[in-house]
């Protein structure tokens, strides 16, 4: 499949509103096992949507930077990993969270963008020709200067279904009619697969993230685990509580908090954690005991029994209303107001 881009002109293509990435030279209908849903694929859209989320989104390949990937937080967590480089990079990250790096706990291991619906030809495509296409507008000033103009004009022209107009799969009652956001703002999720493989790159949305201030955008991120990149998150994006651009380290392990984000600097705001539902506190929002802070302070309820279209806008907020946006708001202050934001979790499933 990469050796099929090589060489093969991308062409940012302006379809109303809509914007796409169309080849050359179509792409062959490979491997057999894992084919694309239609033949001769030309064209592929710039942006996706996230059906949990309600979100429009950017995504790109998954998993380690040295197998293809653009997460430089996975080149130490993934057994796929080349067994010399996975070694060095994980000294790395041991040094970062003063614990050896425990393989079959890592978060990256267990990965949900390398599996389900992100497997798919369809899927692994659009998000193989967004990096050769973005790869490659990064190689030049005039390329980011036009990439930076082209990911605006995507994000003020998505469609945010603020009305709730999309509708979500119901296995009873068929396409049901989702609800609107409740504030009428913008929400942007960025890297639902992937992550900030550069500083040229994170700096290219953090230009688009100024671009268009009524616009929140929120992208979980392992890139701490770089000291470079770690470092570009705070030159170009702090102070965070005046940032629309919400960057939350994700914690490294399984069962584990996340780093906290006073200790990363001023670009980063409140983490993110995955946690297996035996091992969780009791209640959605957990409170500080004895002095300690928690693991996380609040539990996402995208999942819980009594949403049945398991979706953020059909969830349960931190302030008690059905229509949840906690990762995008609560990332350095709290719902009372107070600093510091909520550290999230997500349960493993």
């Amino acid at each position: 499949m990469q050796r099929a881009l090589v060489g093969n002109r991308i062409t940012p293509v302006l379809d109303g509103r809509q914007v796409w990435l169309e080849l050359e030279h179509a792409l062959p209908t490979v491997p057999a096992w894992n084919p694309p849903a239609q033949e001769n694929l030309r064209r592929f859209q710039l942006l996706s949507w996230t059906s949990k989320m309600g979100t429009p989104s950017f995504s790109l390949p998954a998993g380690a930077i040295t197998m293809g990937g653009t997460c430089p937080g996975a080149n130490a967590g993934q057994s796929v990993v080349p067994l010399s480089t996975l070694r060095r990079a994980a000294r790395r990250v041991s040094e970062q969270i003063g614990a050896p790096v425990h393989f079959a706990q890592a978060i990256c291991q267990h990965c949900y963008a390398e599996g389900g619906q992100y497997s798919t030809a369809s899927v692994q495509y659009a998000q193989l020709v967004r990096l050769a296409f973005v790869s490659e507008m990064l190689t030049s000033r005039e390329g980011q200067g036009d990439l930076t103009a082209l990911f605006d004009y995507a994000i003020k022209n998505a469609n945010y279904y603020l009305d709730g107009r999309r509708g979500s799969l119901d296995p009873v009652e068929g396409w049901r009619r989702a609800r609107g956001e409740r504030d009428c703002r913008r929400y942007f999720r960025l890297h639902d697969s992937g992550d900030f493989f550069s500083p040229g790159y994170l700096a290219i949305w953090k230009s688009v993230a100024n671009l268009n201030p009524d616009v929140s955008f929120w992208a979980p991120s392992r890139v701490w685990v770089n000291e470079m990149l770690r470092e570009a998150v705070n030159a170009v994006n702090g102070p965070a509580e005046h940032s629309n651009l919400v960057i939350r380290p994700s914690a490294f392990h399984i069962n584990e908090a996340a780093p906290d984000a006073r200790e990363l600097g001023v670009g980063w705001a409140a983490g993110a954690t995955t946690y297996k539902d035996s091992l969780k506190p009791d209640g959605p929002r957990v409170m500080a005991r004895g002095g300690r802070r928690p693991p996380y302070d609040w539990d996402c309820q995208a999942y819980d029994s009594a949403n049945e279209l398991a979706s953020c806008r059909e969830a349960r907020a931190p302030d008690g209303r059905i229509g949840c946006r906690a990762c995008w708001t609560y990332g350095t202050r709290t719902p009372e107001g107070a600093p510091g934001g909520l550290a999230i979790n997500y349960t493993l499933h």
